[in-house]
């Protein structure tokens, strides 16, 4: 077949040996990317509690793929809405508990529970 590497500058590594060890470290460090999935920028833990409440902040919860500690080896899409569906269903009980009087139909609603929250 007749094939070859096709070598084409890349910017920012010209001056490394093509296929050297400091050359792939340049590939990395230059192509790597977050593919638009960034997670643990306030993982569970370290920023929020179980309950996805942010530490030392009063009513200010995350429900967002940023409470991942590490990226999963999948994409993130289900992950975020299992986390999302935590968080709305710790807040329907939170809402619950306090607003006993409020319709159950309501709970969802801001005017009737989740203002004061």
């Amino acid at each position: 077949m007749n094939a070859t590497l096709r070598v084409t500058p890349l910017p920012g590594c010209e001056s490394h040996t093509l296929g050297s060890h400091s050359f792939w470290e340049c590939y990395v460090r230059t192509l790597t990317l977050t593919s638009y999935h960034p997670v643990g920028t306030c993982a569970m833990g370290s920023v929020v509690d179980s309950t996805l409440k942010v530490k030392g902040v009063h009513n200010l919860y995350i429900g967002d793929a940023s409470v991942i500690p590490s990226l999963p080896s999948a994409n993130t899409q289900a992950l975020t809405i299992l986390v999302a569906q935590k968080l709305a269903r710790h807040l329907q009980y939170l809402a619950y508990v306090r607003h006993k009087s409020c319709p159950r139909q309501f709970i969802w609603t801001a005017q009737c529970c989740l203002l004061e929250i």
